[in-house]
């Protein structure tokens, strides 16, 4: 299966390779392709980002996360799509803020042209999440509790991510709480989820219209203060489609040879997943 591939915000398609490099060495030994294309917008360098790529250049996604700047990247994701029609890709993989790019594509697409072909059969969320004022404009209601869920694990991340603390507590910086209001999150990431309450977000309101339903992947760390964003966006998609692996590290992509492995051979499941479920969602020539 042939994928493209969208990086966090503030880095770009080089360093999002070297990210995905473990990863990659063993799927492509599976017969596996990756593209990697920079983000639609330059900017500063994402958090901790710096430390270990002090030369950039550094893209985004969208300038500020609007839904007008989100539909609007989501539209130029399609224009790209549409450009590369005859080489075209069988799937989707995004890391960090590349996947909250992916999940607001396919529920905009579910919510607003279902009955058009989808670009691709198949999406890879990395430390993935939903985009909430997304969900809002499409009409889910995102409760009180979510919202501050969302609050303070993006405040967790920004603190945890952070040069000051990569250098203070190393490989432990995702559990040590940082500063600027960065409290413990006293996540149990075993304990088993009621889809009726995934940190505040209710999934079984979600219409069937807009639940995502081809094959996924979600790949989510076992300390990752973006833990319940990944919890929700693997709840709003189709339980029968999708595919699960939590490794033991935080917001990062796990160079481990083991999970590595592991990883690589989900994401060969998740092309035969695709494969079986037919060819009708690729772009038509």
């Amino acid at each position: 299966m042939r994928f493209l591939c969208l990086h966090g915000t503030g880095t770009n398609a080089a360093i999002l390779r070297q990210q995905f490099i473990s990863i990659h060495n063993q799927a492509t030994d599976l017969g596996h392709t990756f593209e990697f294309i920079d983000g639609f917008y330059t900017s500063g360098p994402g958090a901790g980002i710096q430390h270990y790529f002090p030369d950039g250049p550094y893209y985004t996604w969208w300038p500020e996360p609007t839904v007008e700047n989100i539909r609007e990247a989501c539209k130029k994701l399609r224009e790209f799509f549409e450009t590369n029609r005859h080489t075209p890709f069988e799937g989707i993989l995004g890391f960090s803020r590349g996947s909250l790019l992916i999940a607001s594509y396919l529920l905009f697409h579910n919510a607003e042209t279902p009955h058009e072909p989808l670009p691709f059969k198949a999406a890879v969320f990395l430390c993935g999440g939903p985009v909430l004022p997304v969900l809002e404009s499409l009409g889910v209601e995102v409760s009180p509790v979510t919202w501050d869920w969302d609050r303070r694990t993006k405040r967790a991340l920004r603190e945890r991510a952070s040069v000051k603390a990569i250098l203070k507590s190393g490989r432990d910086r995702w559990t040590t709480p940082g500063e600027n209001g960065d409290n413990e999150l006293n996540i149990d990431p075993f304990a088993e989820i009621d889809p009726r309450n995934v940190f505040g977000f209710d999934s079984t309101k979600l219409s069937s219209r807009l639940r995502i339903g081809i094959p996924t992947l979600h790949v989510y760390g076992k300390v990752d203060p973006r833990f319940p964003a990944a919890m929700q966006l693997l709840h709003l998609c189709d339980p029968e489609t999708r595919l699960s692996f939590m490794h033991e590290g935080g917001h990062n992509i796990p160079k481990n040879p083991h999970a590595a492995g592991n990883i690589a051979h989900l994401l060969d499941s998740l092309a035969r997943k695709a494969t079986a479920a037919g060819d009708n969602t690729l772009l038509p020539n």
